[in-house]
């Protein structure tokens, strides 16, 4: 922990930001950055040492990783070396990488969340239209209940998926009929 507490003061003097370490277990420290919540991972395990880019739970469930590059990390024994230069060494490699990456999950995590409320904003719309005839909602389907006629619904953001099962000749010639209209 010592090592991490020099190392966050050699950052904080490089880079005029202020870094704390915090030690959450016997793995490893974490190194971060007060500003924007930016959270480097010291840890000494597996074999050899190295900091890497911590992410928040909401930043790794955008994270895909068939399709992404790997989270930034460096490999430097800040074990062995000083704080001087480990911290010189994360400004250098370690910082620029992990910034970009956190953007790229910044612009993910936005875009899933427009989506996800684009959803639920579809969703109410239908449920106040059913006028009780969309039974078990929930936040992106619903069954459809009304009489003899049952099927489903599903949301998503432009669009709607219905079915509509044992439906009445006259209602089908309807359901029909104003499909024909548009």
């Amino acid at each position: 922990m010592a090592a991490a507490t020099n190392v966050a003061a050699e950052l904080s003097s490089l880079t005029g930001q202020t870094w704390t370490t915090t030690q959450p277990d016997h793995r490893g420290v974490y190194l971060t950055r007060e500003d924007d919540g930016l959270t480097l991972w010291l840890i000494a395990g597996w074999g050899r040492p190295n900091i890497s880019l911590s992410l928040t739970r909401e930043e790794m469930s955008q994270r895909h990783s068939y399709s992404d590059p790997e989270i930034p990390e460096i490999g430097v024994n800040f074990l062995t070396r000083t704080a001087a230069i480990v911290a010189r060494e994360i400004v250098r490699r370690l910082l620029p990488d992990a910034e970009v990456y956190r953007v790229e999950l910044a612009g993910r995590i936005a875009r899933a969340n427009a989506y996800h409320s684009s959803v639920t904003d579809n969703m109410t719309r239908l449920t106040d239209a059913a006028d009780g005839v969309l039974t078990r909602v929930r936040e992106d389907s619903a069954d459809v209940r009304s009489g003899e006629v049952w099927g489903s619904v599903r949301v998503s953001s432009e669009s709607v998926t219905l079915e509509l099962r044992s439906l009445p000749i006259e209602l089908a010639a309807r359901v029909l009929a104003l499909l024909g209209g548009i």
